[in-house]
């Protein structure tokens, strides 16, 4: 079990160095964590409180503490404190945010369903340097399940509107390529689609070593539309 300094340190590091998140994450199932619940409730179920966000997502709150969750309640809400496998479990298809009223970090459906499922992917962010120039082409010899799990991730992912592969050149390294899945979604929900798709992909990958790289934007670059590949929504051959 993981105590709550743990917890926090690791949590804490993972803010501060991406590359540091896996330890966090993996850490979660093995803790003790606390969320909130109507006062009263006679459904004979638990049932989890959920708070909206401006952008009108819904989360529900994970607290690391118990002193985080009574102050979140204000006196208003029951405090329910369970393992953390346990909690992930009954969270799942729920967006989660650790720790909201201070230093906090979310966790998307996707994560938490690989959570349950003991796989967690190593996500890094990458800021090109100002003035890099890169070229895209089309793809070639994607491996057909990288198509295929794509496909049927943003078929249950609404607010995907298309997904392209392209292949991405630094124009003074021509030879230097690297898959990338360009995305198509508005901003609420642009940070989750590309945790999903990482995720998926580093699911499906086993010992297999392969880089990708994800996109997001509101809309397509026409240099996208021009060069890449569409694989969602799927071409349908109206022969």
């Amino acid at each position: 079990m993981i105590s709550e300094y743990e917890l926090e340190q690791l949590m804490r590091a993972a803010m501060s160095d991406c590359r540091k998140d896996p330890d966090f994450l993996r850490a979660l199932p093995e803790a003790v964590l606390h969320t909130l619940a109507p006062a009263s409730d006679d459904t004979g179920r638990l049932r989890l409180w959920m708070f909206r966000q401006p952008n009108g997502v819904l989360f529900i709150p994970y607290f690391t503490n118990l002193e985080q969750a009574r102050e979140s309640a204000a006196g208003q809400l029951r405090v329910v404190t369970l393992p953390g496998k346990q909690l992930l479990e009954i969270s799942r298809g729920a967006t989660v945010i650790i720790n909201p009223n201070h230093e906090s970090c979310r966790l998307h459906p996707e994560e938490i369903d690989a959570l349950v499922s003991g796989n967690v992917a190593v996500i890094a962010t990458q800021v090109l340097k100002e003035g890099c120039e890169i070229l895209v082409t089309m793809p070639s010899g994607v491996p057909t399940w990288i198509i295929e799990t794509l496909r049927d991730l943003y078929g249950r992912m609404p607010f995907v509107e298309c997904a392209w592969l392209v292949d991405a050149h630094p124009v003074e390294r021509p030879d230097d390529s690297t898959l990338v899945v360009c995305l198509d979604v508005a901003p609420p929900h642009q940070s989750r689609a590309a945790t999903a798709t990482l995720t998926a992909l580093q699911a499906g990958l086993g010992r297999e070593t392969f880089t990708v790289d994800v996109i997001v934007e509101n809309g397509t670059p026409p240099a996208v539309e021009e060069n890449g590949l569409l694989i969602y929504p799927a071409k349908v051959d109206m022969a």
